[in-house]
């Protein structure tokens, strides 16, 4: 069927950023491009054409994000969703209350709350937990991902191996709290569940493809999916180091058939999060003067796992949250991949990069490594007074998260989430709206950062990205043009059409009509 838009701004973000007003789709690809009678005329008088009215709206290719936990965000319909709370008291009660609707022994879950505003010291503790229940394991998980609280019950099923554990508070950091879903142990078919239940949000929210970490379960998950034609989204995952040699043996040729799920590379975690106290820093945590952060893998340990990924020609994606773990990760880097420098083309990237200095900077640009970034963290935690300044003293913050810092100084900058929250508008806006004012950048390169660089990055089919003839029709259609959007203003835009590959999948709104 052959899709029309007509009376709409469209960015189309080729090297010259044309705007046009109409486009003819067929095929999932991208026909003609121009004006409104422009579009008309080619279509004369066909029949059976699918014609969308844009009532001038604005159009863009459609959102990558460059760094997603869908795998996370498809469980969280299963478990307690605690991003919306905002007191220790609203926590425990939901978890009190779902104790009480499940079984004896079945385990309570929660997932993303954030503590930053909280009372000092309001941290949630194993004698809290165990208030609520002692018939049931308890998992809290706070929303960075590095930081969790148990109850005595699920203290019983952590081995006396695992690093990281607090077994007087029942607190975990970092690889303890990751290593926690081995224990949970969520079905296939619950992922799928999940999944399916998770697909039309990301669709209204404009995204179109995505950059996904993934564990064996997940991989088998999107897999299914794909192959029974249920995945409208193009996922390009990246799998954590402890599973690779599970999909290697699984896969030894790779996902080979599939359409829009790939795995195209390994997801490595040099060190924690600054709301945990375990990004790794140069200088001490202002709040904690005593505390530097962890390095989680060794220098002799990274150089090995860099060899491997060279050798099975994958593409690396670092978690480095403070500048001491980027320094590690650059140092082993150009050892490794020195023949690829600057080059880059398997598109390694560092994950966050939220502190840096003036000389690791340089090193990124000289390197060719991609920075992929989340501007929403620092929407969320860069304001005045905010976790970012608590963490790190208000000098320090004023090179957190430094995106004008990276453009200015050539550094390959992309956009995405870390799923905290999964939504590329309020990225766009934080990233323009910077809280920290000299790290604003413009309106075009935070939407470049979230639509069209990414496809540099991952070094594939440039039909992607940018809105010509040929071109693949993953489209997100906004109700205002964000160019034109103050701060104050921005807020009122919404995602209200989605096309991928030709077909429209969401629209609030806007209504598709057929000739005749």
């Amino acid at each position: 069927m052959t899709l029309v838009l007509l009376n709409g701004k469209i960015y189309t973000l080729n090297e010259c950023n044309d705007i046009a007003e109409a486009m003819l789709i067929d095929g999932g690809k991208i026909k003609n491009v121009g004006t409104s009678e422009e579009i008309k005329r080619l279509i004369g008088a066909s029949n059976h054409v699918q014609l969308l009215d844009l009532k001038g709206c604005t159009l863009f290719p459609g959102f990558i994000d460059s760094h997603t936990h869908l795998g996370q965000l498809a469980l969280r319909s299963l478990w307690v969703d605690l991003t919306n709370t905002g007191t220790k008291n609203e926590v425990l009660t939901l978890l009190k209350d779902r104790a009480t609707k499940t079984p004896e022994g079945n385990w309570v879950v929660g997932v993303g709350y954030d503590d930053d505003g909280w009372m000092e010291n309001d941290n949630i503790t194993k004698t809290e937990l165990d208030e609520l229940s002692i018939e049931h394991p308890i998992f809290l998980r706070r929303v960075c991902g590095h930081y969790g609280v148990v109850n005595t019950r699920a203290l019983e099923q952590i081995s006396d191996h695992w690093k990281y554990v607090d077994r007087a508070t029942g607190i975990l950091i970092e690889d303890a709290v990751l290593g926690f879903m081995k224990i949970i142990k969520p079905d296939l078919g619950l992922r799928l569940e999940g999944t399916k239940k998770m697909l039309p949000t990301i669709h209204s929210l404009g995204i179109t493809a995505v950059r996904e970490i993934v564990n064996h379960q997940s991989i088998m998950a999107y897999h299914r999916l794909d192959k029974n034609n249920e995945l409208k989204l193009r996922i390009f995952g990246y799998v954590i180091i402890d599973d690779l040699d599970k999909y290697l043996n699984e896969f030894p040729n790779g996902l080979t058939d599939n359409n829009n799920f790939k795995v195209i590379g390994v997801k490595i975690l040099l060190d924690g999060s600054l709301g945990a106290h375990t990004a790794a820093l140069n200088e001490p945590y202002t709040d904690d003067p005593e505390n530097r952060g962890k390095l989680l893998v060794s220098t002799p340990e990274l150089r090995s796992i860099f060899e491997k990924v060279k050798a099975l020609d994958l593409s690396l994606m670092v978690h480095a949250i403070g500048d001491r773990s980027v320094q590690q990760f650059l140092d082993v880097y150009g050892e490794v991949f020195g023949e690829q420098i600057p080059e880059n083309p398997k598109g390694h990237s560092l994950e966050h990069v939220e502190l840096i200095d003036d000389g690791l900077v340089t090193s990124l640009k000289d390197l060719g490594i991609w920075v992929s970034a989340q501007p929403n963290f620092a929407g969320r935690w860069s304001v005045p007074g905010g976790l970012n300044e608590r963490r790190l003293g208000k000098a320090r913050l004023a090179r957190c998260n430094p995106y004008r810092t990276f453009i200015e100084n050539n550094v390959r900058l992309v956009f995405g989430s870390d799923s905290m929250p999964l939504d590329p508008l309020f990225g766009i806006r934080s990233a323009i709206f910077h809280p920290v004012k000299e790290q604003r950048i413009s309106p075009m390169d935070a939407i470049t950062a979230y639509v069209r660089s990414c496809y540099g990055l991952l070094n594939i089919d440039p039909k992607f990205g940018s809105i010509a003839p040929g071109k693949a029709a993953d489209l997100v259609i906004l109700s205002q043009d964000p160019f034109c959007a103050d701060e104050r203003d921005f807020d009122d835009i919404k995602v209200v059409g989605l096309i991928f590959n030709g077909d429209v999948l969401f629209s609030n709104g806007l209504q598709v009509s057929t000739t005749k």
